[in-house]
């Protein structure tokens, strides 16, 4: 009965899509020797005729400068386009989305050993150091998680000011690491979510140090070479497939054909709020991950989310087996005094084509 229900979606979207608007048609991707396994819309149950119109939106640019879109159902990729030039070889600098990969070093480092938890302080990595500038005894507090939670304390600047936040500044040292110990405290650790882009690339360190190994060769060896992922030696970006390798690697709770490559304990305990916001736009933040819910037609779904400047996000919905990957060229709009809120495109989108076209 139920394989009959599957067969008549299936013939109705098939038949169905004749009827779609413009010239476009709805694409099964392409399989390809990447361990990404491919579907149809119907089959997952995904309305193609609504992602038609995704398409066809995104194409007219009522979306503007949105470089692909990728979903993946049930471990199936269904629906995957490529705008404005883009290809699919082509491979994108994640910007902030690469924090989220840094908490899954994180917690590999954890899982083997190197790091012992997330209550290690910071300051115990470097000892090297003979002297840490604007000391005071909050800074002997900063734990792991105070780091991956945005909750360190330390005084950094807005990420709204671009060239003058401390992770803008940082490079402009000799010694980045140094210079984000160095900072002056603001608030107490653990209390206050105050973004630093500095952080990742302290915490990267760490997983260095522990290691004894370089943070790109730990990155290679334990998550990028399983997963398949050959980065951008210049930029070191990826492209949109290697995303969802990643959002599928968590969705199935670190898994990744079959091979545990992060343990189930870490991406539960870092995807799930650990600071709690009180705004109508994030539920909160994990460990480099940011929580939110949409509300369509009276459902709320939860996701856990990796964002990065210029549109580059990774959406995974936990319950409803979804994986959502965008990559985008708007970098540094940040919405402000822009009619089309910019910043906000993948949210809309995700909001009014890709959850309503959920069936079941």
């Amino acid at each position: 009965m139920r394989l009959s229900a599957l067969f008549i979606s299936i013939l109705i979207s098939t038949l169905i899509i004749s009827c779609a608007p413009g010239n476009l048609i709805y694409k099964i991707p392409d399989i390809k020797n990447d361990g990404i396994k491919t579907g149809f819309a119907a089959e997952t149950g995904l309305d193609s005729i609504k992602l038609i119109k995704m398409t066809e939106d995104i194409s007219n640019n009522i979306f503007i400068n949105i470089h692909s879109v990728l979903i993946s159902r049930y471990n199936k990729l269904i629906y995957e386009e490529y705008f404005n030039g883009y290809k699919m070889e082509d491979k994108h600098e994640l910007r902030s989305a690469a924090k989220s990969l840094g908490s899954a070093l994180v917690g590999i480092s954890i899982d083997k050993g190197f790091i012992k938890g997330t209550d290690q302080k910071l300051l115990n990595f470097f000892g090297y150091y003979p002297v840490i500038n604007n000391y005071d005894k909050r800074k002997d507090k900063i734990s792991i998680k105070h780091m991956l939670t945005m909750t360190a304390g330390f005084e950094c600047g807005k990420i709204m000011d671009n060239m003058n936040s401390c992770g803008a500044q940082m490079y402009n040292h000799l010694d980045p690491i140094k210079y984000i110990l160095d900072l002056p405290m603001r608030n107490e650790p653990g209390e206050v979510f105050d973004y630093n882009d500095g952080t990742p690339t302290v915490l990267m360190a760490m997983v260095g140090i522990s290691s004894n190994m370089q943070a790109g060769k730990f990155q290679d060896q334990y998550l990028y070479g399983p997963l398949g992922i050959k980065p951008d030696p210049q930029n070191l970006g990826i492209t949109s497939r290697d995303m969802l390798k990643f959002g599928l690697l968590y969705i199935n709770k670190g898994k990744w054909n079959g091979q545990q490559i992060i343990s189930k304990e870490w991406v539960e305990e870092s995807t799930k709020i650990s600071y709690k916001f009180d705004n109508p736009y994030n539920d909160g933040y994990g460990y480099f991950w940011w929580i939110r819910t949409f509300e369509v037609n009276g459902k709320k779904h939860q996701t856990y989310y990796a964002a990065g400047n210029g549109g580059q996000y990774i959406f995974i919905f936990p319950e409803s087996e979804l994986v959502i990957v965008f990559t985008g060229g708007n970098y540094n709009d940040y919405g402000f005094m822009n009619k089309r809120e910019i910043v906000l495109q993948p949210f809309k989108i995700v909001n009014n084509y890709i959850l309503p076209a959920l069936i079941n």
